[in-house]
């Protein structure tokens, strides 16, 4: 499951997209209200966030195709509009991560593919891969770190007790889901922090080869700073 860093096609396919073009055919595809216009730009291999709002256009233009009265039809037109705006930014926003990832990738890169676990252990760990050099003449130093968190989960606040007690299958699979769930937020969290370590220019060094997570004040779960192994 890719987490921080944008898949390579990806990556090509948002790259080779005419941002000139994509203005002149959403005015088209407006025009002619129906979008089939955009179907040169291959918006839909750019990833989730470009082809959400290209859905989000294609709505809004068939809406406004069924439209009737003057009224309508103006308020629909707005609303394509709108639309053909936000995917247009959508498109220059995932350009520029690009950039930065490129940029970025020339001196450090953070492995977001990380295994799941196959146990449902409430002692949760997650390793984290990641390479860097100081200048991109110097040859790459990989390194790994070791995120560890003891799950201690707590009942809700407010709850009642179930009306029919649940089978011990069932109490088994909602643990695991439970257990799954608090390993997958650890995961996003530890990527997003050796990441965000790098990105203020920290040394692959400096990245301990085993951390312990900070609980959280309230409930003592995990939080934004949990992971946080710098001062």
């Amino acid at each position: 499951m890719s987490e921080i860093n944008l898949p390579p096609e990806q990556q090509e396919c948002i790259k080779a997209v005419d941002i000139d073009r994509l203005y002149k055919l959403v005015d088209q595809s407006l025009y002619n209200e129906e979008p089939s216009a955009l179907r040169e730009l291959c918006l839909e291999a750019c990833g989730e966030y470009i082809a959400a709002q290209l859905r989000a256009f294609e709505r809004a233009l068939s809406v406004h195709a069924k439209a009737k009265s003057a009224k309508k039809r103006a308020g629909t037109e707005t609303d394509v509009r709108r639309a053909g705006g936000a995917l247009i930014s959508s498109v220059q926003q995932m350009r520029e991560r690009v950039e930065t990832e490129e940029k970025e990738g020339h001196l450090f890169f953070v492995d977001d593919h990380v295994m799941q676990p196959f146990c449902s252990s409430n002692n949760l760990s997650v390793s984290i891969s990641f390479r860097w050099r100081v200048k991109t003449s110097d040859p790459w130093v990989y390194g790994n770190a070791k995120f560890t968190h003891q799950y201690s989960p707590t009942p809700p606040y407010h709850s009642y007790p179930p009306k029919r007690k649940q089978s011990t299958a069932d109490e088994v699979r909602k643990r695991e889901t439970e257990v799954y769930r608090e390993w997958d937020h650890l995961r996003r969290l530890a990527l997003h922090s050796v990441k965000d370590f790098f990105k203020q220019g920290g040394s692959g060094d400096d990245i301990p080869a085993q951390f312990n997570a900070k609980p959280g004040s309230c409930g003592g779960g995990l939080n934004n700073h949990s992971l946080r192994f710098w001062g």
